[in-house]
């Protein structure tokens, strides 16, 4: 008799359990399919998150970079400039960088715009910007490393000590104070064409060029 009696209430458990499984099964909404002008975006965006990941750069906020799809924007975290011996790494433009990023430390950030080709357009274009920093941890009047050196051979009337700031680096120490040195221009025409040359590659149904 007892085991009929549990037999019994389990089932009336069991029963309600099962049916709720079954209506949930199916998705609430159906996902809408993107436009041409989604397609195109999704496109050049994820084409300069791949580029930026070639190159070293992180883009994903869990490492430090910013993306703003509403606003079009990737900006990563700031990186320590490649070595002579890190034949490995892609992140410069020629001997020049080669040689500032050996004798001192360099760092640089890219940033990236995504927006439309034209007014009323579908088609999207990207803009890159390499931003150039260098560490300002020595003492001015102490010339006894190369990073302090550098700064001997500057541009008379370039009062770039003057213009330091702190620099948000997953890599070094919180609070590390950089002198910007510009906009990377070779950088950012190198890394634009391997952008292209990855949008241009991927199906033409979301070709964003």
């Amino acid at each position: 008799m007892l085991r009929t009696i549990a037999a019994a209430l389990v089932g009336s458990i069991l029963l309600p359990l099962a049916g709720c499984e079954v209506n949930y099964t199916q998705p609430v909404v159906s996902p809408q399919p993107m436009t041409p002008q989604e397609r195109n975006f999704e496109t050049v965006w994820q084409g300069s998150i791949q580029m930026l990941d070639q190159y070293g750069f992180a883009s994903d906020p869990l490492r430090g970079g910013t993306q703003d799809r509403r606003e079009g924007v990737i900006r990563t975290a700031p990186m320590v400039g490649r070595h002579w011996f890190e034949f490995w790494r892609k992140d410069y433009a020629g001997n020049f960088d080669l040689a500032e990023n050996t004798l001192q430390t360099i760092y640089r950030q890219v940033t990236v715009r995504v927006k439309p080709a034209s007014p009323n357009s579908t088609q999207y274009s990207a803009l890159v910007e390499v931003q150039t920093f260098r560490s300002d941890k020595t003492p001015r009047w102490q010339p006894h490393d190369t990073s302090t050196i550098y700064s001997m051979f500057q541009v008379p009337g370039q009062a770039i000590s003057e213009h330091t700031f702190v620099l948000n680096e997953t890599t070094e120490p919180p609070g590390t104070v950089v002198v910007p040195l510009g906009r990377n221009t070779e950088l950012e025409a190198k890394m634009a064409m391997d952008l292209a040359k990855i949008i241009a590659n991927q199906p033409a149904e979301g070709n964003g060029k």
